[in-house]
């Protein structure tokens, strides 16, 4: 009547597979977080990162934090894995330049809400193009074209 014993792991191992990426992301930026405390490595970044910040004007600060987050992006693609590793930096960073710790979260979800958007506009986009080529080459019409890019 239900699922045997062989189809309950195999369920729930499907069902891991796709936690497995996440968490071996915020495992490895636990790791390097631990690294860079224990190596004193990490209030040595944060000193020299907000020096280059104190260099900006007072009302251009948060925007180099926001750049300076952007740029992490790139190399760090999961929010909760960069969230792990940068907010150590990030904290102290506020209270150096006198900044208070909502607008340093708030650059930070900022940042990594428009980097999203940016994947998702590069995904978008690239799928018109396949569904452009398809129709061209189908010899369909724009209006139909257009119903099929919305419909897929």
């Amino acid at each position: 009547m239900g699922y045997n014993p062989n189809k309950i792991c195999d369920l729930y191992v499907s069902g891991f597979k796709k936690k497995v990426k996440g968490a071996f992301i915020i495992g490895l930026a636990a790791t390097i977080k631990t690294i860079l405390v224990e190596g004193q490595i990490l209030d040595t970044i944060t000193y020299f990162m907000s020096m280059c910040i104190l260099k900006l004007p007072v009302w251009d600060q948060l925007t180099g934090i926001f750049w300076g987050n952007d740029l992490l992006n790139l190399l760090i693609t999961s929010g909760s894995g960069q969230a792990a590793l940068i907010m150590p930096i990030l904290v102290p960073m506020s209270d150096i330049l006198n900044l208070s710790r909502q607008s340093i979260v708030l650059a930070f979800q900022i940042g990594d809400g428009l980097q999203i958007s940016y994947h998702l506009f590069q995904l978008h986009s690239l799928r018109y193009l396949q569904y452009q080529v398809y129709t061209t080459e189908n010899g369909l019409s724009s209006f139909r074209h257009l119903l099929l890019f919305i419909w897929l």
